[in-house]
């Protein structure tokens, strides 16, 4: 908090005794509004149900969180947006009644521009790589517990292993 104190110094916010986090933040970004500056965010988009997201910040564990940035249905839809990218983009001040941040353009999607439709291949239709070569425990003779591993359960080198 002393971090975002000092912010509020210099961007003219005076009167922060007694703020919250998010009341100071909020009071940081109009002011930088009103000054006609491009206030910009990003996080890892959740998608939800209703067809609206969030971009969940990583200082949060991805955990839903007053400062969260609203992206709208129209949006996610548009541009084929999914749980898990990095968006990022232009935000406006909540309006009387919301709580978040929202959203204005979506500018870019891990790293790229949106207009490249970047289609990462869903996690379930990835191919498994299984393994290919054991890995023996057993290095003695005399070892009786990593030769019972071994038996009852080989590991081997590849993207997956079980334990």
């Amino acid at each position: 908090m002393p971090k975002l104190f000092a912010m509020a110094e210099r961007e003219g916010v005076h009167e922060h005794a007694g703020m919250t986090r998010v009341q100071l933040i909020v009071a940081i970004v109009r002011e930088q509004v009103k000054r006609s500056e491009v206030v910009r965010g990003s996080g890892t988009l959740e998608v939800l149900p209703d067809g609206y997201g969030f971009l969940r910040s990583a200082a949060h564990n991805y955990l839903a969180s007053p400062e969260d940035i609203y992206v709208s249905p129209s949006q996610i839809r548009r541009l084929g947006l999914r749980t898990g990218l990095v968006v990022e983009g232009p935000i406006r001040l909540p309006i009387e009644g919301q709580d978040n941040f929202a959203l204005m353009q979506v500018e870019s999607v891990n790293g790229h521009s949106p207009e490249e439709k970047l289609r990462p291949t869903t996690f379930d239709d990835l191919t498994a790589l299984h393994p290919n070569k054991r890995m023996l425990l057993e290095t003695t003779g005399d070892e009786t517990t990593t030769r019972v591993v071994d038996l009852f359960t080989p590991i081997g080198k590849g993207q997956r292993g079980l334990i």
